[in-house]
């Protein structure tokens, strides 16, 4: 397993990570795989030695820290309706428009939204549109196109399939 970090959202979050790590052959740094930490903010694989995992209790050092960050939401049981999903506006401004501390270059937008490829693409290329020597606004335009299509293709499929 490549390294990386995983944002956990709560205990049970935590478990269900844990236990798929586990699946995947990884185990803590000091040996095992009995779930524990439950209340860390994030879990950290292959920090030190491949397959091997380390745990956070610091927000900061967790976002600070430059390992790519997988998403791994779908574990989460308290995510898994539309209820869980989302947040609510009271019709002025909602927390998802609120830009994270410390957000200096489009990357740590795509990044704290746990963008995938085809949407950190389509928005990058709405961010910089028109602003590329190499691409104007209807090149860009036709890339977002290109990249929503492709996510929602990649979305039917799981859908198709009785994932949500």
């Amino acid at each position: 397993m490549e390294p990386c970090k995983i944002r956990i959202n709560n205990p049970e979050h935590s478990k269900a990570v844990q236990e798929w790590l586990f699946e995947q052959g990884c185990e803590w740094a000091d040996g095992g795989y009995e779930v524990k930490h439950e209340e860390a903010i994030g879990l950290y694989i292959g920090l030190f030695e491949p397959s091997k995992i380390h745990y956070s209790g610091s927000g900061r050092i967790f976002k600070n820290n430059r390992l790519l960050e997988v998403n791994m939401n779908h574990l989460d049981p308290h995510l898994n309706t539309q209820e869980g999903t989302m947040n609510k506006s009271n019709g002025l401004t909602a927390s998802y428009y609120e830009l994270p501390e410390d957000a200096t270059e489009l990357q740590h937008l795509i990044s704290c939204k746990n963008m995938n490829a085809q949407c950190g693409e389509a928005f990058r290329s709405l961010y910089r549109m028109g602003e590329a020597s190499h691409s104007d606004n209807l090149r860009d335009v036709r890339k977002v196109i290109f990249y929503m299509k492709a996510e929602e293709e990649r979305l039917l499929k799981y859908t198709d399939a009785g994932e949500t």
